[in-house]
């Protein structure tokens, strides 16, 4: 690879950090209004509160940003670092060994239940339980730097 291009893959895989702490910082403040735990029956009783659930509705959407920008950072420093980036698995196996996740199974229990938040949870119940299951308690999803 010239240095040219070098430089230039370089310099967008800075700015997709620069993109996932923007995404860390804005998903960290709306965890922020946030008073979790959250029980299914004060959820319930709330369903009407548009705040409350536009609110959630901007964690979910913020969490799923999160790990799509962490993963496009990832496959693209794999790529950069020689590693093979083919399938999305040995990206994860490649940053296992490295240390930067704990174990790909923490990603793929995110990824579940990111996708469980944003298609197939019923939003009075397991919505909230999703994200906050994932998002707030997995130092996985959770470890990224905060922009200040």
């Amino acid at each position: 690879m010239s240095q040219d291009i070098l430089d230039e893959q370089q310099e967008h895989l800075a700015q997709l950090l620069e993109g996932i702490q923007r995404c860390a910082w804005f998903l960290h403040q709306s965890e922020a209004k946030i008073e979790w735990a959250i029980d299914p029956s004060w959820l319930t009783e709330h369903k009407k509160d548009v705040d409350l659930f536009e609110t959630l509705a901007a964690i979910n959407e913020r969490f799923a940003k999160l790990q799509d920008s962490l993963a496009s950072a990832m496959r693209h420093s794999a790529l950069l670092a020689g590693e093979s980036s083919d399938s999305f698995l040995k990206v994860l196996a490649f940053f296992e060994e490295q240390g930067v996740i704990d174990a790909t199974s923490d990603w793929q229990r995110c990824r579940a239940v990111r996708n469980m938040a944003a298609h197939d949870c019923p939003p009075t119940m397991w919505r909230s339980r999703c994200i906050s299951t994932c998002c707030m308690n997995s130092p996985t999803c959770s470890s990224a730097p905060l922009a200040s």
